[in-house]
């Protein structure tokens, strides 16, 4: 059972046990999934979409990629395969050209920066949708015109991943005080993209701005930016409970987890993070 590879005075996994039990590879996927403080029971849950209910949509997305990589686990580039991906995953660029690029990378090496990758697979995918207007359409682009599509489409997509971020800042100018007496929990989390760390900070402050408590915590894993988000949520909720503070309000800059938390999807592959976080915000406010 997964219980007994947990420590539950720690609330963590017994790294040295996993990793006398499991092959190397598969400890690592083991130590990056985040544990909920709460330990809630074992139970099954289906991972084809965030709120865990099964569809045939979901089911048929998992199919064909389960067809798309059946080969992997025969050859011997299956973790190059995976390395790949991890790096084309976490390029700034949509995610259609994250697919395209992926399908035109297969027989080759990633190599160069982020930046450079970013350039290469724009332009890449500028070039294949000019064929596609030439076919279906009947209008062409000259060479010229086609790379300024693509690096005009680049700037774009950087400039409102860069606004989605300050979004916050850019609303309202400054930091916002909460009303008198209650208390601002201000959180974010940060995951690397080529290392095997993530980490959380949180501040809290009053409504004359001073600030009350603060803490920073390294996570032992490469959790994805929603985990991260999540378990820094999870983070402040706790801090607040230690400091007995419940009149609280928490700001994340990730609208998806406030989304969840107030939607209560605790059904997902990240449910029980969300479902402990609704039973410590539950809990803080008893204790009141």
């Amino acid at each position: 059972m997964v219980f007994a590879v947990i420590d539950k005075d720690t609330r963590s996994w017994k790294v040295k046990l996993i990793r006398s039990l499991f092959l190397p590879f598969e400890a690592i996927t083991i130590l990056n999934m985040p544990l909920s403080h709460n330990l809630p029971e074992d139970k099954i849950i289906w991972v084809g979409n965030r709120k865990g209910d099964f569809t045939v949509k979901s089911a048929y997305y998992i199919a064909l990629s389960v067809v798309e990589t059946k080969d992997e686990g025969e050859c011997s580039n299956g973790d190059s395969r995976a390395s790949l991906w991890k790096k084309i995953w976490y390029l700034n660029i949509p995610k259609k050209i994250k697919f395209f690029a992926w399908r035109a990378s297969l027989e080759i090496i990633a190599a160069g920066t982020s930046t450079d990758s970013e350039t290469f697979f724009v332009a890449a995918w500028a070039i294949w949708y000019n064929r596609n207007q030439i076919v279906f359409e009947y209008t062409c682009q000259l060479p010229y015109q086609i790379w300024n599509f693509a690096m005009d489409y680049l700037k774009d997509v950087h400039g409102n991943r860069r606004s989605q971020l300050l979004h916050r800042t850019v609303e309202s100018g400054k930091w916002e005080t909460p009303p008198r007496g209650a208390f601002k929990i201000t959180v974010d989390g940060a995951t690397s993209e080529q290392g095997r760390n993530s980490g959380v900070g949180v501040v809290i402050r009053d409504f004359r701005r001073k600030v009350i408590a603060a803490c920073s915590k390294y996570l032992a894993g490469l959790f994805s930016m929603m985990e991260v988000e999540l378990l820094v949520v999870k983070t402040g909720i706790l801090l607040a409970k230690e400091l007995k503070i419940s009149n609280i309000i928490i700001e994340s800059d990730v609208l998806a987890v406030i989304q969840s938390v107030e939607k209560g999807e605790i059904g997902g592959c990240l449910g029980h993070l969300v479902h402990g976080i609704i039973l410590s915000l539950k809990d803080l406010l008893a204790g009141a």
